[in-house]
């Protein structure tokens, strides 16, 4: 099965538990995947006696269902399967099956998901690990049932808690995914399923016999109130493993010996930056390529207020410095002496990653001199004020000013992945920053309230509908962009699930000439109660009010999945246009809306329909 969407995988196996007349036991029957591998309605063979009552995925003979619910045990590790890293998961499905349906199985997720990919796994490591830790934190693995509501949504859950390791030394806050080494950097996805809960926090991290565990990722939820997996919901991150982890760190006391550290190491921690180091400075040695690939600065502590320099220095062996170099600062915190500290990078043959060295950190001032390839703000860093000096700018995490510095007059471009946001940019050089965003499906941020301007994915999510209300109309739908947005970058929507916005009375959505490309939308915004067609509303815009505007906008790619395609009133710009709004140097290309539902009509390729 695919762990993003529901696809069926040649030898997946599903469960279908019978009732024989007058018995008061339930059968387990296995039925195999027979035809349609690849697609999301496939056919399965087996058989059994009497009347299905209940189908689960994936099939294990010691599964027993009550009447009520199923009950299992979720594995602590899988095999991790190369050839379809997709199929590495076992999520969890469930369904009721109808008495007058008795050969029509419809699986809905009854569990969480945790999706990573893990770049640069060093040579050696042969384990990815999910570890649920902290005060209270649930099992993920063990004893687990599923319930089902009345409406039939079934819902995973651990029946245990378990303070302590079993008796039979089985760990069951800790699910491993077993894979091969590789003599080189290897790149992995990993898919870990994961029952409904709270969770303080869940970190993966990877491993092999005689390696350090290098941890690599921990999800801790919003406002340190956890990780909320419910039903249905995906957790993504790509993490990118710097190529000198594994190496020991060389230990110095300040930044005034980090110079000299460099000089026979790759990989340095900075006890502290006093306040007595009025000019810190450290400079990269030019050494040869195969001992000069990647550098790594980390700061235990940064007492002083005073600007760090990183620059190339013009000795050496070699004739160039880093390639990649990684700066990892830790976060201050509150009623520290510390402040946040700032740096002038010039480094204009490396790229430059900025990291936190426990997962958050916040940066004052960064000024930035790179190569084309780019300065990284890595996810859970925050920097206030970012001054391009050189290079592009790749964004992971939070940028709260972007700006050019005097006499840098290129063109630069800056692309935001997942959660990564940029709040606002300097006002004198906006026309020379080219924004590109990619969206990860569940990222979500606020556009900057002053000025109503989108430069990234998440923040364009922020307006999508939140709700299906069932007692209005389509004209009647709340707003949820309200007032002037202008979109300033190009948007690559990556085939995630999204949920239109509704575009307020008055409200303007200007494009200002950029373009939203691979918007898949699978579910409608309006479950409208009257004598006609229910489910309405598809589109990037699911609605408009009267008054409102559209302009210069490119959508390239819309398609129209689940149940979105069964739904009245579908466009790829917008579904339902209501009243007086207006559109200018509107387009759209490459759409694909199909269904073969009598209640999908009134589709249009850029408007769905335009009431009045």
């Amino acid at each position: 099965m695919d762990g993003v969407s529901v696809k069926w995988s040649a030898g997946d196996k599903i469960g279908i538990f019978s009732q024989s007349n007058n018995s008061v036991s339930y059968a387990n029957n296995e039925y195999t995947l027979s035809s349609e591998a690849g697609t999301q309605s496939a056919e399965f063979s087996g058989s059994c006696e009497g009347e299905k009552k209940v189908a689960y995925y994936p099939y294990s003979e010691d599964v027993t269902y009550d009447g009520t619910k199923i009950s299992y045990d979720m594995p602590v590790s899988y095999t991790y399967k190369s050839e379809n890293p997709k199929d590495n998961n076992g999520a969890p499905m469930a369904c009721l099956i109808s008495k007058d349906a008795q050969n029509q199985v419809s699986f809905k997720n009854a569990g969480a998901l945790i999706y990573i990919m893990v770049k640069n796994i060093p040579a050696g490591y042969t384990r990815a690990i999910l570890t649920s830790q902290g005060t209270g934190a649930p099992d993920i693995a063990g004893n687990v049932e599923i319930t089902f509501t009345a409406e039939g949504i079934p819902t995973l859950k651990t029946l245990t808690n378990s303070n302590v390791t079993e008796v039979s030394g089985t760990d069951n806050k800790v699910v491993t995914i077993n894979f091969t080494t590789s003599d080189a950097l290897q790149d992995l996805e990993f898919y870990f399923p994961i029952p409904v809960n709270t969770y303080p926090e869940l970190n993966i991290s990877v491993a092999g016999d005689n390696k350090n565990t290098l941890s690599i990722k921990t999800f801790r939820g919003d406002d340190g109130k956890g990780v909320m997996a419910e039903r249905g919901v995906r957790l993504y991150a790509t993490v990118a493993i710097d190529k000198v982890i594994g190496e020991v760190p060389t230990e110095v006391e300040s930044v005034a010996k980090a110079t000299e550290a460099l000089k026979n190491s790759n990989a340095i921690v900075i006890a502290d930056v006093p306040d007595s180091e009025n000019s810190p400075e450290i400079a990269l040695p030019k050494k040869s390529n195969s001992e000069n690939e990647a550098v790594s600065i980390s700061f235990d502590k940064i007492s002083a207020s005073n600007e760090i320099a990183i620059k190339e220095s013009s000795e050496g062996e070699g004739s160039s410095v880093a390639k990649t170099v990684r700066v990892a600062i830790p976060a201050v915190e509150a009623g520290s002496v510390s402040s946040e500290p700032s740096f002038k990078i010039e480094l204009p043959a490396s790229t430059v990653t900025l990291d936190a060295v426990d997962g958050k950190a916040t940066y004052a001032k960064v000024t930035a001199k790179t190569a084309d390839h780019t300065l990284i703000i890595k996810e859970g860093v925050t920097v206030k004020e970012l001054v391009i000096a050189g290079g592009n700018v790749e964004v992971y995490g939070t940028v709260k000013n972007i700006s050019l510095a005097d006499g840098n007059s290129s063109e630069t471009t800056v692309t935001s992945y997942g959660s990564g946001v940029v709040e606002k940019v300097g006002d004198s050089n906006t026309d020379k920053f080219n924004f590109k965003s990619e969206w990860d499906g569940v990222s979500v941020a606020e556009a900057t309230p002053t000025d109503g301007k989108i430069y990234t994915a998440a923040q364009l999510a922020y307006y999508q509908s939140k709700e299906i209300p069932k007692t209005t109309t389509g004209k009647d739908l709340p707003a949820t962009m309200t007032g002037n947005v202008t979109l300033c970058a190009d948007i690559d929507m990556k085939q995630q699930p999204w949920i239109g916005m509704v575009l307020g009375e008055n409200a303007v959505f200007d494009g200002a000439n950029h373009t939203i490309s691979n918007i898949r939308v699978d579910n409608f915004v309006l479950s409208e109660q009257s004598k006609y067609t229910p489910n309405a509303c598809v589109g990037l815009v699911a609605a408009t009010k009267p008054g409102s505007q559209i302009k210069n906008i490119t959508i390239d790619g819309f398609e129209v999945t689940g149940n979105g395609a069964d739904a009245k009133w579908s466009g790829a710009l917008v579904g339902y246009s209501y009243g007086t709004t207006s559109y200018e140097n509107c387009h759209a290309k490459n759409v694909k809306i199909e269904s073969n539902s009598a209640d999908a009509y009134r589709i249009g390729g850029l408007i769905g329909l335009l009431a009045r």
